[in-house]
């Protein structure tokens, strides 16, 4: 239900209707009003074709287009017989944008000043349906042949191209209204079955076919055209609770889904909508050390796109404390005691002396052990059942050494009152910088 919630709040789609089926046909900004109905209780929306079954409506970011030429049979018969001719006020038709119906490869076919001059056709080579806009004033710029485009993007505006006539287009208050573009309107069609790309619209010398080839009344589309879908799904953990998500996305969507599992045999269930400006996702509050799998989906409308590749990883487990070394790294000028602590409860300690990393096969501590020429100490903690600690490492430099006992002085007698022997053979030997060893005998 979380989702339902999401989709209300989207505003960019479009549904085309018929009394056999329904397909959305593409999207735009916010939904908006189109010109009045027409016909026998249609749907409110320009009717595409003559038995009505269909209408459309933000293909322009305005109201107001109506039919340009006279209704009917008469209007476009032949080989594109579904094809209409759109315009609005004079004054504002020319410059109008102009926004994909379907998703696919967009064909740019300029006719110069004949036929339906600057046209572009978009084909979508999975349903062999082709959608042409003719009598453009000018391409997006970022289109070109060969360019996939995915429905509800801008691709150019309206012009009065190729062979037009002076007056199609409808004036609000006739002799008012100036008219900047003499002709300016939309030549609409839709094609069915179109082969390849050298094949009837899609020809570069042949802008028509045969009608029984060709002609497509848009009630005809009996499914629905998916937005792109989402690729180089990645998952990496970011902590013992947290899963970093990215993914790759260069379409037009209205946002995404995001589904999880627990575990490579689990079942999917929904996680999150994700706004269509994301390309990453952190998901939080996972179990410790435990592997999720994630998919993701993009939507448009209500129509979703096909399931991105699946990726698996597992949340970091639990880690071990990073070992404490002492005494702490310095100078000493002789052998010193090392002594390895960590603050984790039966956990093993494995240490270095050769400044390599420490590894379930290195040195295993059990008590203080000595140093008595310089090195680098290494230190990692290990329990089963927990990520490995972090190592520690500590250098020492170690100089000199316990000096050499002077050489006996002669003993010194003094008197003694008491009558005892003094004690003999006083000596004093250098142990280290802060300690010195005396010695004497008595007997």
């Amino acid at each position: 239900m979380a989702r339902v919630k999401e989709r209300r709040r989207i505003s960019r789609f479009l549904i085309i209707t018929s009394f056999a089926s329904s397909f959305v046909l593409f999207l735009t900004s916010a939904p908006r009003p189109t010109a009045e109905a027409q016909g026998g209780g249609q749907p409110a929306g320009i009717v595409l074709n003559p038995n009505g079954r269909s209408t459309i409506g933000g293909v322009f970011d305005s109201t107001g287009w109506g039919l340009a030429q006279g209704t009917g049979t008469g209007n476009h018969m032949g080989d594109d017989y579904y094809a209409l001719d759109l315009a609005r006020a004079c004054k504002e038709t020319s410059g109008q944008n102009l926004y994909a119906g379907i998703s696919g490869k967009v064909y740019l076919r300029d006719y110069g000043s004949v036929a339906y001059g600057k046209s572009l056709v978009i084909y979508d080579d999975a349903s062999r349906f082709a959608l042409r806009y003719g009598h453009m004033k000018e391409y997006a710029p970022n289109l070109a042949n060969g360019v996939r485009i995915d429905a509800g993007e801008y691709i150019g505006k309206v012009g009065n191209t190729g062979n037009v006539s002076s007056n199609t287009c409808t004036v609000d208050t006739p002799g008012v209204d100036p008219i900047n573009d003499p002709g300016a309107h939309v030549h609409l069609a839709l094609y069915k079955n179109v082969q390849s790309e050298t094949d009837g619209p899609l020809a570069t010398t042949s802008n028509t076919g045969p009608a029984t080839a060709y002609a497509a009344d848009y009630g005809y589309l009996d499914s629905r055209i998916s937005p792109a879908t989402p690729t180089n799904l990645t998952a990496n953990p970011g902590s013992s609770s947290q899963m970093f998500l990215s993914w790759t996305y260069d379409h037009n969507a209205d946002g995404f889904v995001l589904e999880r599992k627990q575990g490579f045999a689990g079942t999917f269930s929904f996680v999150a909508n994700v706004d269509k400006s994301q390309r990453g996702y952190t998901d939080s509050n996972l179990s410790t050390g435990t592997t999720y799998c994630y998919r993701l989906k993009a939507f448009r409308g209500i129509v979703d796109s096909g399931y991105s590749n699946e990726v698996c990883a597992q949340t970091d487990q639990q880690g071990v404390a990073t070992p404490v070394i002492s005494p702490g790294p310095g100078s000493y000028s002789g052998p010193i005691s090392i002594s390895l602590s960590t603050a984790t409860s039966g956990a093993s300690i494995r240490y270095t002396t050769n400044g390599s990393d420490p590894t379930t096969t290195s040195t295993l501590y059990s008590s203080p052990f000595s140093l008595s020429a310089s090195a680098t100490v290494k230190a990692r903690a290990f329990k089963s059942g927990m990520n490995d600690s972090p190592i520690a490492s500590a250098a020492f430099t170690i100089s000199g050494g316990p000096s050499p006992s002077p050489s006996p002085s002669p003993s010194v007698e003094p008197p003694s009152s008491s009558g005892l022997p003094p004690p003999r053979n006083l000596t004093a030997g250098l142990v280290n910088s802060a300690e010195v060893e005396i010695r004497w005998e008595y007997t």
